[in-house]
């Protein structure tokens, strides 16, 4: 289940094979989109986040004109 941004809660659901090295992801989900939503995009972020070891962040210094780059 996922909290919406509202008072909502939805129940999703997402599947992944692998097929010849590429992950190949199914996902639906209860709100009215009925799924590659946002909601499932953040159980798919969250699995994943739980799932890589704890590395030490990196501080990388911004270029001087980040706009320009962006």
């Amino acid at each position: 289940t996922c909290n919406g941004s509202g008072r909502s809660a939805y129940v999703l659901t997402v599947r992944w094979s692998e097929h010849a090295g590429f992950v190949e992801l199914d996902d639906t989900c209860s709100c009215p989109l009925g799924g590659g939503c946002k909601h499932c995009v953040a159980a798919i972020l969250t699995a994943r986040r739980q799932a890589l070891p704890t590395v030490p962040a990196r501080v990388v210094p911004l270029p001087v004109d980040w706009r320009r780059v962006l």
